[in-house]
């Protein structure tokens, strides 16, 4: 494939490998797929085709200087051709380190013979040809970065039948390190297996001007069982999204957002209307209505849409920031090589993408695809590079945010970066579980989708990955796999019975045992206490109870600055703390633990943000007692540093601290415990560096709620610390 001027995504592959039959056809060659798949695992035969029919899906083309088709039970390839090499193949993984044979019973048919036709091996490097001629010669050459070397110039061999339509079968066998040519199944020729690393292609292959057909195909090798995921059903229902999304052009890689209400995707080659011309890939979105259907699609405007090829790729929690396709230029075009960032602005609108600042990035691959986690500190990524084990192979970059860069790619590793091509990575809300599509594991078709999760900080140790069975998985191309926060639905494009032999979206209710671990989508609106204004602020999140630094920045997210909402999301296992920061606001936190988190939950918390005034009480949330006591616990620190902090920067600032409690017991004993805890307060702040003078604290028990303790959620409103700006 000749490389494009912008890397954009695998989406025209996947429009290119999925063109549809009838249903009922497609229910036969299913049933067929099956039989032929379950007889083969016996035989070790990763691949064959008599040509009876098109059921391989060869390419179909005819022009007026070529021809490939499939009919009369043969593989046609050849016409007045202007090329030296003209080619009909079939992708097919072949596991690098083990022993293969490919067989082909080809004729020559008509036109000058003499420029020979038999098999083309390809791999990651090179194209490997035997091809044998009407003269009765045959010869065997590779062709890698356009030079031709010749392993064995034409040779003579009386096996080769040379009259046309007398058919030669050729045979190519690997076994350890040897490489061995057979033409009618006598040896002809050996030399070292590397001759052709990772064969990823294979087929009939002409260098003249003539007409050859291929009778039969069989490619053989020790088959890898396909290793499924476990409780994952037979069926499963793939709902369309309706014609408000899907329509006769091909919907392209869909991207869910974490809250599941917005679906992003590019339509193939779109036009207003019949006579319009016909315009490059835009991105659209729909969003969910509130009997769960989908809307009727809407073209997203510039800057984020120009006149080249645009997709999104990922959408962070908060639904402010977004990464995209390729470099964005100034003047709104596009560039290629990479990825850009934009942000929401005040008014609410997309600002100008910005390119992602990479060390050292390159891809020597036409097509790339990236997923930014839900924290906004890795990037996962689809690359071909120097060091990648196969076509493609799954790297991880890190943000620097004090540089706001992104590390060196680093591959995944070889548990998850196969020999074969790896592409649409999607890391889950929890950060740890990935699925992407490759063509490198056994599987039901051309690429599958995977799962596997990570095991530890590394980011290069990775379970086995596992397939998510054929109830998601096709016998065709499969791939950009994208779920929500929630895991509850799966969402991909499939050219199954879609509209006028396009890719359609579709839905696929998850089984618990396909979902990520548990995530909580905390979502609320950020207010201005005084005035109840929503204000647009910094939200970051933090683990209460980490041992290297109690304030430790997990991650951030924005809060809409023309509606204040926010969302972030947050794996189990945590205390967590978060909070808003503004400037000349005191940085309200909320704590939420999940360390025993079971199950998807959505949780409203509003943020009222005090501006620092005299006279504004402001709550420290993130402060933690044992019951009935009132030493401060590790986890409080982060709070107490925070205000600190505002104490050093305005060293005028003079503060009354007040404890309270709810009503459960004696008042006297509620008295003393709310007095205790406020002095506890004082006293950790005048232990780190703040004059005491300028620090006072009262205790009022339960005398002053501000909820009712008819509830467990009102006492503990009730139960806090506060401070007042005198």
């Amino acid at each position: 494939m000749a490389h494009i001027l912008l890397n954009h995504s695998e989406k025209a592959n996947f429009h290119n490998s999925q063109k549809t039959i009838t249903s009922m056809k497609k229910l036969l060659l299913f049933t067929f797929f099956l039989a032929h798949f379950s007889a083969n695992a016996q035989n070790g035969i990763l691949f064959s085709d008599d040509f009876s029919d098109n059921k391989n899906k060869w390419t179909i083309s005819t022009t007026k200087d070529t021809e490939k088709n499939v009919k009369n039970g043969k593989l046609v390839l050849g016409g007045l051709i202007t090329e030296k090499v003209f080619s009909s193949t079939k992708k097919q993984y072949v596991h690098p380190e083990k022993d293969f044979t490919f067989e082909l019973t080809a004729a020559f048919a008509s036109g000058d013979g003499k420029g020979g036709y038999g098999i083309e091996l390809a791999g990651m490097t090179r194209r490997l040809f035997f091809i044998i001629s009407t003269e009765g010669k045959y010869q065997i050459s590779h062709l890698s970065a356009g030079k031709w070397t010749y392993l064995k110039g034409w040779t003579l061999n009386e096996n080769i039948k040379k009259n046309a339509l007398e058919y030669n079968v050729l045979k190519i066998a690997k076994e350890e390190d040897d490489l061995e040519f057979f033409i009618n199944n006598k040896s002809v020729y050996k030399c070292a297996a590397n001759e052709v690393k990772n064969v990823t292609d294979f087929g009939l292959t002409i260098h003249d001007k003539m007409t050859a057909f291929a009778d039969k195909m069989v490619f053989k090798q020790e088959k890898s069982p396909i290793k499924l995921l476990a409780g994952m059903p037979a069926t499963l229902k793939k709902e369309k999204l309706g014609t408000g999304v899907n329509n006769k052009f091909d919907e392209k890689c869909p991207l869910i957002s974490p809250d599941g209400k917005t679906i992003y995707f590019s339509y193939d080659s779109y036009k207003k209307d019949e006579n319009a011309q016909v315009e490059q890939d835009d991105i659209w979105f729909s969003q969910r209505q509130k009997d769960n259907t989908w809307g009727k699609a809407t073209r997203m405007g510039k800057p984020l849409n120009t006149d080249g090829h645009n997709f999104m790729i990922s959408i962070t929690p908060d639904n402010n920031t977004v990464l995209v396709g390729n470099i964005y230029n100034s003047d709104g075009t596009l560039s290629g090589g990479g990825i850009s960032i934009t942000n929401k602005n005040k008014a609410g609108e997309w600002e100008m993408p910005t390119k992602v600042n990479i060390e050292n990035f390159y891809n020597r691959n036409a097509y790339n695809e990236f997923c930014l986690s839900s924290d906004k500190k890795v990037l996962i990524m689809a690359l071909e590079r120097d060091e990648t084990h196969g076509s493609k192979d799954l790297y991880v970059s890190f943000l620097d945010e004090n540089t706001n860069k992104w590390s060196e790619p680093r591959n995944l590793g070889a548990t998850v970066s196969t020999y074969g091509k790896e592409v649409s990575p999607f890391l889950a809300a929890d950060g740890v579980t990935l699925y992407y599509s490759t063509d490198g594991l056994p599987g039901f078709g051309s690429h599958d989708v995977f799962v596997t999760k990570r095991l530890d900080d590394t980011w290069t140790n990775w379970s086995e990955p596992e397939n998510l069975g054929n109830a998601i998985n096709t016998d065709a191309w499969d791939a950009y796999y994208t779920i929500p926060a929630s895991g509850e639905y799966a969402y991909m494009s499939s050219a199954k019975d879609g509209i006028n032999n396009s890719s359609d979206i579709v839905r696929i209710a998850l089984p618990k045992s396909a979902r990520p671990k548990p995530v909580v989508l905390v979502y609320g609106n950020v207010y201005d206490s005084k005035t109840k204004k929503p204000l647009g602020v910094n939200i970051a999140y933090s683990n209460l109870k980490a041992t290297t630094s109690t304030n430790k920045n997990l991650g951030t997210a924005s809060s809409d600055a023309t509606d204040g909402s926010y969302k972030i999301v947050l794996p189990a296992g945590v205390l967590y703390g978060f909070l808003g920061k503004k400037e000349e606001y005191y940085p309200v936190s909320q704590n939420i633990d999940l360390s025993k988190l079971t199950e998807y939950k959505e949780i409203r918390r509003d943020l009222y943000l005090s501006p620092i005034e005299v006279g504004q009480t402001i709550r420290l949330n993130n402060l933690f007692f044992d019951f009935g006591k009132f030493n401060l616990r590790d986890e409080s620190k982060a709070e107490l540093d925070r205000l600190i902090t505002l104490l050093k920067d305005k060293n005028t600032l003079k503060i009354q601290i007040l404890g309270h409690t709810d009503n459960v017991g004696l008042p006297a004993d509620n008295q003393n415990l709310s007095t205790n805890r406020a002095q506890s307060v004082l006293e950790y702040l005048s232990n780190n560096g703040i004059d005491a003078a300028r620090l006072s604290f009262i205790g009022f028990g339960a005398t002053k709620p501000i909820e009712n303790n008819n509830t467990e959620e009102g006492k503990q409103s009730n139960r806090r610390v506060e401070f007042l700006i005198l």
